[in-house]
């Protein structure tokens, strides 16, 4: 198959890719469907054109890191107004400790990022700030700036997008890698199940979820609710997950 340098057959269609190794050498290599994984700022959307169809209006600014020493509570979500604070468990016995703020304090407000990040939790939850201050992180503190959370265009002719590349929301939700994993199940049964519309139904399966979980997360991370509010947006998303929970890889209802 003739491929032009973007890794497109002579009629348009997505065919391979040309990819360069670390030597600075080339090498084209073809496929019958390329696969878009590659998180928020995909080099395959925008090698495609992949479009946004949907925007949501708000962004949060978000610094997290890991902690030693923090006690396993379980899964900790704090709501203030203008702030969420959130403590997870992960492996090797740390927590993940996050907290989302408006984008105008994000940049004004985490010069020290480590003192401003205890000081923040420390208004929710003084105990897990004492924790987190005694231990320090175990590494750098990560930051994210936000970007607003949007639906892309996730299919064409030869290629597909999964995750991040294709559906981003605030992550003051915490539901990312969901719906990657979602996302990579329902792409893989709508490629074994093949056809002409497999792809679309495959965006079509994804959307009927994605539209409510953006939404409301969008209401979410806007921090402008009071506590009944915020109650109210949460119920919203427990229903949400309540239908994705409900649905099979492919979209499909399952069977009571």
């Amino acid at each position: 198959v003739e491929r032009d340098a973007g890794g497109r057959d002579v009629g348009g269609r997505v065919s391979g890719a040309r990819l360069r190794d670390r030597s600075g050498g080339h090498v084209t290599l073809g496929a019958d469907l390329v696969v878009g994984a590659d998180g928020l700022g995909s080099t395959v959307a925008k090698q495609v054109g992949a479009a946004v169809y949907r925007q949501a209006a708000h962004r949060t600014g978000v610094v997290y890191g890991y902690f030693a020493g923090v006690e396993d509570r379980g899964y900790r979500w704090y709501y203030r107004p203008g702030i969420s604070v959130g403590a997870i468990p992960t492996n090797d016995g740390l927590h993940c400790v996050f907290v989302c703020v408006p984008p105008d304090q994000f940049k004004s407000g985490f010069g020290d990022g480590f003192s401003e990040l205890v000081r923040l939790v420390a208004a929710v939850d003084v105990g897990l700030a004492e924790e987190m201050h005694a231990a320090g992180p175990q590494d750098k503190l990560r930051r994210f700036g936000g970007v607003r959370g949007h639906l892309r265009q996730s299919h064409g002719p030869g290629w597909a997008l999964v995750g991040d590349a294709g559906y981003f929301k605030d992550p003051i939700t915490a539901h990312g890698i969901s719906d990657a994993l979602l996302d990579a199940e329902r792409l893989a049964a709508a490629v074994l199940r093949g056809g002409a519309g497999a792809l679309a139904a495959y965006q079509a399966a994804r959307d009927r979820l994605a539209r409510p979980l953006l939404a409301v997360t969008d209401g979410i991370a806007a921090l402008d609710w009071d506590l009944d509010e915020v109650k109210g947006l949460h119920g919203a998303l427990n229903q949400c997950m309540k239908a994705e929970l409900a649905l099979a890889p492919d979209g499909v209802a399952q069977a009571a």
